[in-house]
């Protein structure tokens, strides 16, 4: 079996691939010169680990199956039939960072309620100022949480929020699986909600979703926390809001333009703490990729059913 890897891999994920496909014409991207080897690859190749950009996909006539090294898949949800292989399906990371995101949204929250953030910029000014922030601090245990998204990340986040102690609040495309399904139930749930939490992903449905109006309905203390897709939010509105201090403090991993210029006013607004799309990395995140695609090639190669098959039409 042919297997392009143009994932990014470590030491550690590479010779993992290697011993286990030993008997498999396996090429790794990073090792081809030229691009006229990288398209002779590609053009060979059955089976792809890796995100391909959507021009490529039509340089891999052969190719039926491609492991994303993503959650997100909004990069190929407009892709039309001339633009994709003949019986392609693609997979992607789905339940893989539910833990790290988690944590790093409930603890932006966290730093902001138990101003972290501010003790960490006396810290560095050496500005000691615990009688002025001791009664700013507050705690998760007894808010209520709205949380946007039921997959494998919503679904967790509500575990780890309810633990905490806040009363949870799901929306989601329906109401078999979230507790709110319409726009009017969001609208009402965002005026009583203490924190809101964003893990949808990026679709055309969920474009600015939160946009001016519905961030305006958000309590003046609450915090939004996006580690879905930047898209979901209205940039520009998050901004004002929170410059106006008409909410409370934002937690963003994801933004519209990534990396975030330089000169975007995200960056000065003192009540955000960006954390640089880094919300699901963690130590082992890249064997843990390469152990994900080589159970899955598995199960491909015995015709199984494969896991986080992406469905098309709903663009996850």
């Amino acid at each position: 079996m042919k297997v392009h890897v143009s994932a990014h891999l470590n030491d550690r994920s590479i010779a993992l691939i290697e011993a286990t496909l030993a008997d498999d014409d396996v090429v790794f991207r990073n090792r081809l010169g030229s691009d006229d080897e990288k398209a002779a690859s590609l053009a060979e190749a059955e089976v792809v680990f890796g995100n391909l950009h959507k021009t490529q996909l039509l340089a891999a006539p052969r190719l039926r199956w491609m492991q994303l090294e993503s959650i997100g898949f909004d990069h190929y949800v407009a892709l039309g039939p001339d633009e994709m292989p003949p019986d392609l399906q693609i997979s992607n990371l789905k339940g893989m960072f539910a833990a790290p995101v988690t944590e790093t949204a409930i603890g932006g929250v966290l730093t902001l309620y138990r101003r972290i953030d501010e003790l960490t910029r006396a810290k560095d000014a050496r500005d000691w100022r615990a009688l002025e922030l001791r009664p700013q601090t507050r705690i998760v245990s007894g808010t209520s949480s709205l949380v946007l998204g039921v997959g494998a990340i919503g679904s967790h986040c509500g575990r780890v929020l309810e633990g905490l102690g806040s009363t949870v609040t799901t929306f989601g495309r329906s109401k078999d699986t979230a507790d709110l399904a319409t726009f009017d139930e969001l609208d009402n749930a965002l005026r009583c909600a203490d924190l809101v939490f964003v893990t949808l992903p990026g679709t055309p449905a969920t474009d600015r979703l939160l946009d001016e109006r519905r961030l305006g309905l958000m309590k003046p203390h609450a915090i939004l926390a996006n580690v879905g897709r930047g898209s979901v939010i209205d940039e520009e509105a998050l901004v004002r809001a929170l410059t106006a201090g008409t909410i409370g403090g934002a937690v963003v991993d994801v933004t519209w333009k990534e990396p975030l210029p330089e000169d975007h006013p995200l960056w000065a607004c003192r009540n955000a703490v960006i954390t640089q799309h880094t919300a699901g990395g963690y130590n082992d995140e890249l064997p843990d990729k390469a152990r994900l695609f080589l159970d899955n090639l598995a199960l491909y190669r015995s015709a199984g059913e494969m896991f986080n098959l992406v469905d098309f039409d709903k663009g996850y």
